[in-house]
Parts: structure tokens; C-alpha cells; sequence
């Protein structure tokens, strides 16, 4: 039997859900065509603390704009190579993977991982109807609006206070 904890709506539960309303109101208001990846990096960025939202869209950031540039540089090369084949795309995009992956660690960023080969991944499957470069572009654009907003409403709308225990440690 499943056993329910229904407890009242928390703070960060709010936060989350207004920083996705403001996301989709931004991006009507801007004329842009989806909000979709704002409200991804909204919702990651919401973390118990301004500083942890920081934090999560430092790496959010960073891994989009590395994905970006691996998926970018691989699509070129698969585009002038002759051999045009599904087995070429497979090894660039598992290649790209890993130059993803190589590069978060450099740059001692392990939390940008999943962002970086997540965008690896989509500009390689090469989104119907979008370019890769624009794809790449909107993409770094989009998060980066989601991650100001969380970041923002995060630090305005019921800030982390820190306990009287928490302080005094």
C-alpha cells in the first residue's frame, strides 16, 4: 500500500512554480517561441539557497555552453566528411560524449555533466526544422534566462534564512 505525506506547500515548491510562470511571461513578452528550457533550468536552478542556485546555474550554464560548442564543432565535421552514414553520426555523437565529459572534469565542473552531453545529444540528433547553430545559440540563450530568474526569485521571494543553530556553528 502506498503510504501519502501530505504536507502544506513549501516555500521552494512556490519559488519553483513562480519562476516557471515568470519564464513563460518573459518569453511571451520577448516574442521567443518556447519557454521550454527555461522552465527546465528554472526548476534545476531552485535550490535550497541562493548560493546553491549559484551554484547549479554556474554548472547549468557552463555545461550548455560546452555542450554547445562540442555538438557545433562534431556536426561540422560530420557535415564535410563524404561518408555521410548512421554509423559515422553514432561515433561522433558517443566521440562528442566524451569530449564532453572530458572537458567538465578539466574545468572542474563533474555538476556540468549532464547539461554538456545533454546538449552534445540534442545537436547532434539535429532537432528537425532548427539549425544546429541556432538550436545551440537559443539553447545557451533560453537557460541562461531560467537560470536568472530561479537565481533572482530565489534571492527575493522567501530568502533561506539560516537557523539560530546554523548561525552560531
Amino acid at each position: 500500500m502506498f503510504k501519502f505525506n501530505l504536507q502544506t506547500i513549501g516555500a521552494r515548491n512556490l519559488k519553483t512554480s513562480l519562476s516557471v510562470f515568470i519564464c513563460i511571461i518573459v518569453f511571451e513578452l520577448l516574442g521567443r517561441s518556447s519557454a521550454f528550457f527555461a522552465c527546465i533550468a528554472a526548476m534545476m536552478c531552485m535550490q535550497d539557497t541562493v548560493e546553491n542556485s549559484y551554484k547549479m546555474g554556474k554548472n547549468r550554464m557552463l555545461g550548455t555552453f560546452l555542450g554547445a560548442v562540442v555538438g557545433l564543432l562534431l556536426t561540422a565535421i560530420f557535415n564535410v566528411l563524404s561518408i555521410q552514414h548512421f554509423i559515422v553520426y553514432a561515433l561522433l555523437t558517443a566521440i562528442g560524449t566524451t569530449i564532453a565529459i572530458f572537458l567538465c572534469i578539466l574545468f572542474n565542473c563533474k555538476g556540468a555533466i549532464n547539461s554538456a552531453c545533454i546538449v552534445v545529444f540534442a545537436i547532434m540528433t539535429n532537432l528537425k526544422g532548427v539549425g544546429s547553430y541556432d538550436y545551440a545559440f537559443n539553447r545557451i540563450l533560453d537557460t541562461f534566462i531560467g537560470v536568472i530568474i530561479a537565481i533572482i526569485i530565489n534571492r527575493l521571494v522567501y530568502p533561506y534564512q539560516k537557523k539560530t543553530e546554523e548561525k552560531t556553528n
